[in-house]
């Protein structure tokens, strides 16, 4: 991915575990803990995904360019029953079992109530969690993503579950970098990876955000160079 952006807080809470690899160890998320207070602001909600949430994923799936994006992990024509399928992986991962997608938090606009998107969390060590947003494409241009970003980061970094939140985004993907920008996050570097099916490799760009702070500071990205983050940039 050719764009990340991170967030950094205090010391970690969550329950982990060290997972070395090589001569690098990390720590790992082990517990995922639901927010204990509503994320919502006058735009977004976010919540738990629900079983029935299956109809409006089904929906989407049945539509034609219902699933461009792609914002949802689900094929074109997927059936009801492989939707609520992947509803239970999302919920697997916020009861911290073996999950392929979750956990994943689901995007409400506010005003009418319904499903916008969704934002899925994922553990990259050390204290560090990745968010991965995608919005329906009915729903775009709205913001929605950016102010879930925010909603999201600012819970992980003051519930102490993620000492820094990163976003990391397509370099050609103008609409996801502004959210992020919107959203508060600072371009932190690039994130150089690799195709296991074909082994090419691929860029991102690494955005993060933290706390805001009284004094400047800087964020860093081992793939790349540091960048200033101030009070005013924070999320």
């Amino acid at each position: 991915m050719d764009g990340a952006r991170c967030l950094r807080g205090g010391p970690l809470s969550a329950r982990g575990t060290v997972v070395c690899e090589g001569n690098r160890c990390r720590i790992k998320v082990t517990s995922w803990t639901r927010p204990a207070r509503p994320l919502a602001d006058d735009r977004v909600r976010l919540r738990l995904p629900d079983r029935a949430d299956a109809e409006a994923l089904h929906a989407y799936a049945s539509r034609d360019g219902g699933l461009d994006g792609p914002w949802v992990p689900l094929p074109a024509g997927a059936s009801l029953a492989s939707c609520a399928a992947e509803i239970d992986d999302w919920l697997a991962g916020w009861q911290n079992q073996r999950s392929s997608h979750g956990p994943v938090l689901v995007i409400e606009a506010a005003s009418p109530a319904r499903l916008a998107g969704l934002l899925a969390l994922v553990d990259r060590g050390d204290g560090v969690v990745e968010l991965a947003y995608g919005v329906a494409p009915d729903q775009r241009g709205q913001g929605y993503a950016s102010h879930a970003a925010r909603l999201v980061a600012r819970w992980l970094l003051r519930d102490g579950l993620a000492t820094e939140v990163e976003l990391r985004i397509g370099p050609d993907n103008v609409a996801s970098l502004r959210a992020a920008a919107a959203a508060g996050f600072e371009p932190a570097g690039t994130v150089l990876g690799r195709v296991r099916a074909t082994g090419k490799t691929y860029k991102t760009s690494a955005s993060s955000c933290s706390r805001p702070v009284r004094t400047e500071g800087f964020v860093h990205d081992h793939a790349g160079p540091s960048v200033l983050l101030t009070e005013d940039a924070a999320c």
